[in-house]
């Protein structure tokens, strides 16, 4: 399991760890962790008196299986329902065909990865491979911040994707089926993100006769990242 990153030393069994010290050493956004427990019950923390999630070791250690499953290829989707010793042996035979992140086949520069990420995702819009698509965007999520994220790989992308449904290139069904799962996905973070009530707050809308509205949950998300709580109409969340 020399793929598996290891729990750092002093950590106790018995001990609960919370969400920004779990993503402290998974390298796991919290908007990450709470999508993957409540979308898919990857793992399920208890609560403190509080309510507070509260990881354990073991929680820890499958969250760490879990990313190198989602880094070799696999969706979260997937990999959530495996047991611990299932998600070693997948580790483990990816490691073993030299598997690696969708960005490291790019030579390795990290600035270099957003490109081929984009690149990727392009390919399954045209494939109309929704499965395909969802996975790289889940991969980037996982391995961006998620201002880079949202800026250096969403933003772009659907630029790329409008030039190409203008020239002809795309159909509208392509299109269509970009924008339902970004939604999807960006809707997912939103619902993630934790702020005090005390965090001001931030109308977001989009122009009249946009039947799309994926920018304005790009302007949600950043300004969450910023610390505003940014208000958007109920029919958006509630789909």
């Amino acid at each position: 399991m020399s793929n598996l990153q290891p729990i750092i030393r002093g950590m106790k069994e018995q001990e609960k760890y919370a969400i920004r010290f779990v993503a402290k050493i998974t390298g796991l956004k919290p908007h990450i962790l709470r999508s993957w427990e409540q979308r898919y019950s990857a793992v399920c923390p208890g609560r403190s008196e509080s309510n507070r999630r509260c990881y354990s070791y073991d929680d820890i250690r499958r969250l760490q299986l879990l990313k190198v499953a989602v880094q070799s290829g696999h969706s979260i989707s997937q990999v959530a329902t495996l047991k611990d010793k299932e998600l070693v042996g997948l580790n483990d035979r990816a490691a073993s065909l030299n598997t690696e992140p969708v960005y490291a086949k790019s030579g390795g520069r990290k600035e270099d990865g957003t490109g081929k990420i984009i690149a990727d995702a392009l390919e399954y819009i045209r494939r109309l491979d929704q499965g395909g698509f969802e996975r790289v965007l889940e991969r980037a999520a996982v391995e961006l911040s998620r201002s880079k994220f949202l800026h250096s790989v969403v933003q772009p992308l659907f630029n790329k994707v409008g030039e190409l449904w203008a020239s002809g290139d795309l159909k509208i069904i392509h299109e269509r089926m970009a924008s339902i799962v970004t939604r999807s996905l960006l809707i997912e973070m939103l619902r993630a993100v934790v702020l005090a009530e005390t965090a001001p707050r931030l109308i977001v809308a989009a122009p009249v006769g946009q039947w799309h509205e994926t920018g304005a949950l790009v302007v949600a998300l950043a300004a969450a990242e910023s610390g505003w709580q940014p208000q958007l109409k109920k029919l958006i969340l509630k789909q």
